[in-house]
C-alpha cells in the first residue's frame, strides 16, 4: 500500500512530535487541534502510527497496543464506558513494543463523566502510556486536560497549499473548489462533502435568496444533511457576508443564533429541525435584503 503524503501544514506538527520521539522527550498525552476541516485526524492517525513504530499504511486496528475512542453510532457524546476501556486497556502491560497508545478522535465530544475519568489518568500517567486526543474545538475540554496535555495546533494552510493537496488527491479541482467556499476554505471537509454529494450551501441559498428555489422546497433539501455540517457552513457564509456588509451587528446576530440553534441540535433530542431551518432561512432573506440595500 502506498502511504499518502501529508500536506505540508500538517507535517511541520508531524516532524515536531517526531524531534520530540527521537530526544526521548514523548508527552504522556498530546492534545492535536485544527480548525474544522483542516486534517486533524488525519494527522492524528499518521502519529498514533509513529508512536507505535509502524508505516502509515499499516492497518492500526490490528495493532494490539493501540486503541482508537470515537462517537458511536448516533451517539453526540463520547460515554464514560468507554473511556473506562480505554483506563481497562492501558493498565496492561505492551504487547508489540515499548507503547501503548489510546487515540480519542472529537476529544470535545467527552461526556462530563467520561472527562472526569479521563482526567484521573491524566493525573497519574502510568509509564510508556499514552493519550492522544484528536479536536477541532479543544475550548469545549476541560481547562484541567488542556492543562495536562502537551497541545499542538495546526495553523491553515496557505492558497496555494490547498491547492497542492486538492490536486495531489484529487486532480480536477474545479468541483471540490464550489464547496470550499461552504467550508471557509477548508480542503478536508470540501473534498468529504464533494466526495459524498453534499448539498452546495453556497449556491443553494444564493438560489433562494433570488427567490429561485421555493422556502420549503430548501429547507426539505437542507434536513436530508447533517444538522451540525449545515449549520457550520452557514457560520462561514455568513462571516463572508459580514466582511462586505454595512450592517455589522445584524450579521454578527445572526451568526450568533446559527451558533445557538448548532448547540440545540447538539444537546436537545427531537428538536424539529425543518421548522428550524425556515425560521433561519426566512431571517437569512431578511438579512441579505437589508444588506443589498445598504449597499446601494
Amino acid at each position: 500500500m502506498t502511504t499518502t503524503l501529508l500536506p505540508s501544514w500538517l507535517q511541520v506538527v508531524q516532524d515536531a512530535i517526531e524531534r520530540s520521539i527521537e530526544t526521548a522527550r514523548v508527552p504522556h498525552a498530546i492534545l492535536l487541534e485544527s480548525a474544522p476541516g483542516w486534517g486533524v485526524f488525519d494527522l492524528a492517525d499518521r502519529l498514533a502510527a509513529t508512536l507505535l513504530s509502524v508505516d502509515a499504511s499499516y492497518d492500526l486496528s490490528r495493532h494490539l497496543d493501540y486503541l482508537h475512542i470515537e462517537l458511536e453510532g448516533r451517539s453526540s457524546l463520547i460515554s464514560i464506558n468507554q473511556i473506562r476501556d480505554a483506563i481497562d486497556f492501558l493498565s496492561t502491560t505492551a504487547r508489540e513494543g515499548e507503547r501503548k497508545l489510546v487515540l480519542v478522535k472529537e476529544a470535545d465530544r467527552l461526556s462530563i463523566p467520561a472527562s472526569q475519568a479521563l482526567l484521573k489518568v491524566l493525573e497519574e500517567p502510568p509509564l510508556n502510556k499514552h493519550l492522544l486526543l484528536a479536536t477541532t474545538n479543544s475550548a469545549a475540554l476541560l481547562p484541567t486536560i488542556r492543562s495536562r496535555c502537551a497541545k499542538f495546533v495546526v495553523q491553515n494552510g496557505t492558497k496555494e497549499q490547498v491547492i497542492e493537496f486538492l490536486e495531489a488527491r484529487d486532480g480536477d479541482t474545479a468541483d471540490v473548489n464550489e464547496f470550499l467556499r461552504d467550508y471557509g476554505g477548508a480542503p478536508y471537509a470540501a473534498l468529504a462533502a464533494f466526495e459524498q454529494k453534499r448539498i452546495n450551501l453556497t449556491a443553494a441559498l444564493t438560489r433562494f435568496a433570488r427567490e429561485q428555489i421555493a422556502l420549503t422546497e430548501l429547507a426539505r433539501e437542507l434536513r436530508q444533511e447533517e444538522a451540525d455540517d449545515i449549520l457550520l457552513r452557514w457560520q462561514y457564509i455568513t462571516l463572508r457576508v459580514a466582511r462586505n456588509s454595512a450592517s455589522v451587528q445584524s450579521v454578527a446576530t445572526f451568526y450568533d443564533e446559527l451558533s445557538d440553534i448548532r448547540r440545540q441540535f447538539r444537546e436537545v433530542p427531537g428538536l424539529d429541525r425543518e421548522r428550524q431551518l425556515i425560521r433561519l432561512l426566512i431571517k437569512w432573506r431578511e438579512l441579505l435584503a437589508k444588506h443589498q440595500r445598504l449597499q446601494r
